[in-house]
């Protein structure tokens, strides 16, 4: 049997940096210990969890752990450009050596996406359309209109291995659709169908 961590990272009205080292203390402590994986919520502008950015946690827990995977459990698409994912994804990828997970979803909470001024209707589009760029600056030597804004390729900067991707899926019409979500080139979905928390 395998074990691993989920955080959240709830604030409980302690001071943050306190709220961030507790948590990076635990998950070097949980690796002596034998869990395998650890993983991070993305969420903003509440004391429900003080993770803005995954990422941010995860490269910081890279470098205090030599065994445990991690992943983003998982970056909110719609709140993303697409393009600097890809980037800021394949360097943890290449810092990690090997050790990362890339999560994507849409989203579940509405107050968020308006306080950052979008649409929660519209996220599931959005997460389709970041979904077919990811895969595209990550398969393939040329992606058509990028070089336009002046961007070559970002597979250079993957060295390691293209990230494993997984997806959180809580709405019974992503379920539906499956094969024919650009989510169904990714990888697996994390935790059960219609289940995972986003």
């Amino acid at each position: 049997m395998d074990f691993g961590l989920f955080y959240y990272c709830q604030g409980r009205g302690v001071p943050h940096d306190q709220a961030y080292a507790e948590m990076l203390d635990q998950i070097t402590l949980a690796e002596t210990l034998g869990f395998g994986e650890c993983w991070f919520a993305e969420h903003h502008f509440t004391d429900y969890s003080l993770l803005p950015s995954p990422n941010l946690m995860i490269a910081a827990a890279l470098q205090r752990t030599t065994r445990m995977r991690f992943g983003n459990y998982v970056n909110v698409l719609p709140f993303h450009h697409p393009l600097r994912l890809a980037a800021e994804a394949a360097a943890l990828d290449n810092l990690a050596r090997g050790r990362f997970d890339f999560g994507i979803g849409k989203g579940v909470r509405p107050g968020e996406f308006a306080k950052l001024g979008l649409s929660f209707d519209e996220a599931p589009e959005m997460t389709e359309e970041a979904i077919e760029i990811l895969l595209k600056l990550w398969r393939e030597d040329s992606v058509a209109g990028l070089e336009a804004i002046g961007v070559d390729t970002l597979l250079l900067v993957v060295q390691l291995r293209r990230p494993l991707a997984r997806a959180g899926v809580s709405l019974a019409r992503a379920v539906r659709r499956g094969g024919d979500s650009p989510a169904a080139g990714l990888g697996e979905p994390a935790g059960s169908l219609g289940q995972a928390p986003t």
